[in-house]
């Protein structure tokens, strides 16, 4: 999962909400997700690390939804 999300990353050129919503249709917890960043979040790319957080610990919008 970690390779595809760089991979989006790169395509999209950082867009997070495109790749925390195509993280969100592979299936993983986000207990899961929360586990690979306590494992792996210091060693893994940065893009990894900014849209996993962003599934695990959400930012409202201004309009009130999550980001």
């Amino acid at each position: 999962m970690a390779r595809c999300v760089v991979e989006d990353w790169e395509l999209t050129d950082g867009n997070v909400k495109y790749c925390a919503n195509r993280v969100r249709k592979s299936g993983l917890s986000t207990a899961e997700l929360a586990d690979y960043l306590a494992e792996r979040g210091k060693v893994c790319p940065v893009c990894v690390t900014t849209v996993f957080n962003a599934i695990v610990h959400p930012i409202e919008d201004e309009e009130g939804g999550e980001a």
